[in-house]
């Protein structure tokens, strides 16, 4: 399966994409991002995109952008995607420009670190200063989706 997504406490929707990523299937992991226990409290969505060989068109990116709404709704207001392929950060950028559109603010970066980190700054309550993708952290190499450190300024239930 391409698209798999996790939950990391307190705050991160976790998706790892591999190989073709269908618009369908980028729908189901929408709407499993919306029925998984605790998301309710999620703030940011990070992408580890480095497998990905092809991508929606750009028309199904454009109703993408519309189907993830309901996270935004919900305050899911950052996604971060994260690649070492020139061609998934051009995918990530046209993405982010319809994103938007429906309040979901959208960077790119060639590290995981990167995007970690701009994703931490953006969940918080603390103003952030803006990312330089591309710098010269490491990924480090894993089959299990990334886990961003634990943010205790996020929402909670109580």
């Amino acid at each position: 399966m391409p698209l798999v997504v996790a939950y990391a406490p307190p705050c991160t929707m976790l998706v790892r994409a591999s190989g073709w990523v269908t618009y369908e299937e980028a729908q189901r992991a929408i709407d499993q991002m919306l029925t998984i226990p605790g998301s309710a409290r999620g703030r940011g969505i990070l992408i580890e995109a480095d497998d990905v060989r092809e991508a929606p068109s750009t028309m199904e990116l454009r109703a993408l952008a519309r189907d993830i709404r309901p996270l935004v709704e919900r305050g899911m207001g950052h996604m971060a995607i994260a690649s070492k392929r020139p061609f998934v950060i051009g995918v990530a950028r046209m993405f982010g420009v319809f994103a938007e559109m429906y309040n979901l603010k959208v960077l790119a970066f060639r590290t995981l670190e990167e995007a970690e980190q701009w994703l931490r700054e953006q969940t918080s309550e603390e103003p952030a200063q803006p990312a330089r993708p591309g710098g010269d952290a490491v990924r480090p190499e894993s089959d299990e989706p990334p886990a961003p450190a634990s943010d205790p300024r996020c929402p909670t239930d109580g």
